[in-house]
């Protein structure tokens, strides 16, 4: 048997069928060899072609395939078992190549997510493989037109040392951009893996990082390997056409010209540098992003003195600034799809009608990042209102959930749904961290965006996940682990004004009541009577308790809750305190539960690598969380004891704060094994050292 191919298949194609090659390889044992196509003898195995492109036309005379189903249809497939030949024909590239990916999966048992979990797929004979694919197959279109990840915040992806070959460049290539480790981008063994699961997912749209530019030399590299396979490349939201501020400076600095990033007062510089950095992007199969901001994205009216403090005026610079954008997109590419993200200024700005936007342009409107729960002018967009919208989705945020799973399907479910009865379905992003963390939710998301949301079930969304993973019997054990996982995640006291679902205190979230507690007791504002002072409300604000408007959405208010934010929800420190070290107790005590379950369950099953990803998934995760509360537990009973002019006591349970947090970090990376052992970091995952720092001196201060 061999897997046979047309003469002049694409190289997205060629590469699928090399990862089926490998794939039946590790199911079966058997080498099947690939070959070139020819349409004249018996071809037992498989037969990969692609409509109207070689020897299609060979193939569907032979084999009296009837492709009447692919007709006018982007990105489907047809799988037909004729004999002892399993026959699959694409639509287009990605048609085929899902075609392929699909066969893997349903045929030979592979699981897509199987670069991050390690799970050996259980072996079975080439003749039951061909059997499963007795039933004819027909896919196609997927629901969502462009659907795919943004990679971001990518620090432990840059940093894990995995295959022959890493991606580095000094400080000066990477635009000045300084990072934690800056000469760091990542390696091609890690984005081969990642645009695989991708590709396997029927995903066909990538942001590969935080910081990607198509003129820096390796993020080129990434980007080209995205587009051989057949994805498409996009950047985020402050990289107009590929370009950001750190670049502009970069691409003049080379120049020996240095420039002013700014619309208002360098517009020609401006155009020259968008033109220049689309030139770049034209041949990656770009989705263009249009938008301008301003340095450390923000609003470009934050580092441009004299600007209007008009709300019109601020929204005409913008417009213009992406009309500009667009004509120099379809310079380069004349059926160019550009993208708007209504994110932090955009949102309000859009839903007040200063902002102008050609028609074409694909509006995307986002989430608050660390609620997870769309923003005002989504719940205001009417269906039908633009040619084209989208959706950009957070499961990972920083400072938020980066490091945890913290989007249950069932919120996922409310707002793609409301998405979908909103006509907002030609695009959807979302927010993957560094993906290891997020999987499940990952699947949640690119299952609604290709099978539609009609065919989504919330209720059995994680039995589903886990029965793939670990079969009938540990995944139902599984299942019920990670269903209790959600439920334990604590909530700020009360919930969004416009839905029901609670603001969940995630892992970064729970930092910054840490930093807030730390702040009071650094500058000596504790005292039993005490009220939150201003860096602490600015605190409270970045972590979206109640009461307080999100930082940077000035007008967005009433989008949290119709409370003054002047009637702080714990103008008593004792009050903050309290409500810090009971909800840190509950989740320690209740995390410490999940980590002896999920040991317990892993220990138990047999499947190769089945209990080391379960302990390294579920078991990891918990284990972070417990640390982080136990770490904002031990520091909120230490400022309550200082305010109570309990000096020993207050030590003691900073020591202790010290202590188990060390612990918690040794804890927390022994439940990672296999080639992720070395995937977490304590400076990279979860940024507490200067946390410690901070407690060291305040014990040292205190004698």
């Amino acid at each position: 048997m061999r897997i046979f191919i047309g003469d002049n298949e694409t190289a997205a194609v060629l590469a699928a069928v090399e990862d089926l090659q490998t794939d039946l390889r590790d199911v079966t044992g058997a080498v099947l060899p690939v070959a070139s196509y020819h349409g004249y003898a018996a071809h037992p195995g498989f037969v990969v072609c692609t409509m109207n492109r070689g020897d299609d036309p060979l193939v569907r005379e032979k084999y009296a395939v009837d492709t009447g189903f692919l007709a006018g249809k982007r990105e489907s497939f047809v799988i037909r078992k004729c004999g002892d030949t399993v026959v699959i024909i694409g639509s287009d590239m990605l048609g085929t190549v899902f075609g392929v990916y699909h066969a893997a999966e349903h045929f030979a048992g592979i699981d897509p997510l199987r670069f991050w979990t390690e799970i050996a797929p259980a072996k079975k004979s080439l003749a039951e493989v061909l059997h499963r694919a007795d039933a004819p197959v027909d896919f196609g279109p997927p629901a969502i037109p462009l659907r795919g990840w943004f990679v971001n915040d990518y620090d432990l992806i840059r940093q894990w040392d995995y295959g022959s070959r890493r991606w580095a460049c000094d400080v000066g290539d990477l635009a000045g951009v300084k990072l934690r480790s800056p000469h760091l981008i990542g390696n091609p063994a890690t984005y081969g893996g990642l645009i695989g699961t991708l590709l396997r997912l029927k995903q066909n749209l990538l942001v590969a990082g935080t910081y990607v530019c198509p003129r820096n030399t390796l993020w080129r590299e990434v980007m080209q390997m995205a587009a051989r396979r057949g994805l498409y490349n996009t950047t985020q939201h402050f990289q107009p056409l590929g370009c950001w501020p750190v670049s502009f400076d970069r691409y003049w600095e080379q120049k020996g010209r240095p420039q002013k990033y700014s619309w208002l007062e360098n517009r020609e510089v401006l155009l020259e540098t968008w033109d220049a950095f689309a030139q770049s992007m034209a041949s990656l199969r770009p989705v263009w992003q249009v938008g301008y901001r301003g340095r450390d994205d923000a609003p470009f009216w934050t580092s441009e003195e004299g600007t209007s403090e008009s709300l019109a005026e601020r929204g005409t610079v913008i417009s213009e600034a992406i009309a500009a954008q667009v004509e120099i997109a379809k310079k380069y590419d004349p059926e160019a799809i550009c993208t708007y993200f209504l994110w932090a200024e955009g949102d309000p700005l859009y839903r007040s009608g200063h902002l102008k936007l050609p028609a074409d342009v694909i509006v995307v409107y986002s989430d608050y990042g660390r609620t997870s729960i769309m923003k005002q002018a989504f719940w205001q967009h009417e269906p039908g209102s633009r040619k084209a919208s989208g959706i950009y989705y957070h499961l990972s945020y920083w400072p938020g959930a980066t490091n945890h799973m913290g989007v249950a399907p069932e919120k996922i479910d409310f707002n793609l749904r409301h998405a979908s009865a909103k006509s907002t379905t030609n695009y959807l992003l979302v927010n993957v961290g560094n993906v290891r963390e997020h999987l499940l939710g990952g699947c949640a998301v690119a299952e609604i965006s290709v099978n539609g949301i009609d065919a989504f079930t919330p209720e059995n969304t994680i039995d589903n996940w886990c029965r793939d993973r670990w079969g009938a019997t540990d995944g139902a054990r599984a299942a019920k682990l990670y269903r209790e996982f959600f439920k334990h995640l604590p909530a700020s006291p009360a919930p969004h004004r416009l839905e029901d679902f609670p603001k969940l205190l995630n892992d970064g979230c729970l930092q910054l009541l840490i930093a807030a507690i730390l702040d009071l007791m650094m500058k000596g504002k504790v005292s039993d009577a005490g009220y939150l002072n201003p860096a602490t409300t600015k605190l409270l604000r970045r972590a979206n308790l109640p009461g307080i408007m999100d930082e940077g959405d000035e007008l967005d208010r009433d989008a949290f809750t119709e409370d003054d934010p002047d009637e702080m929800l714990f103008p008593q420190l004792d009050g903050f305190l309290d409500f810090a070290a009971a909800t840190a107790q509950r989740l320690t005590d209740d995390m410490a539960g999940m980590q002896r379950q999920v040991d317990e369950l892993a220990a138990a099953m047999s499947g190769e690598g089945s209990g080391r990803f379960l302990r390294s998934d579920l078991g990891a995760q918990a284990a972070m969380l417990s640390m982080v509360a136990g770490m904002l537990r031990n520091v909120a009973h230490a400022a309550k004891a200082l305010a109570q002019s309990q000096r020993g006591e207050a030590r003691r349970f900073l020591q202790q704060a010290l202590d188990d947090t060390e612990a918690g970090f040794t804890n927390w990376f022994g439940k990672y094994e296999g080639r992720f052992e070395q995937w977490p970091s304590r400076v990279l995952c979860v940024d507490l050292e200067a946390k410690l720092d901070q407690i060291r001196q305040i014990l040292n201060d205190s004698g």
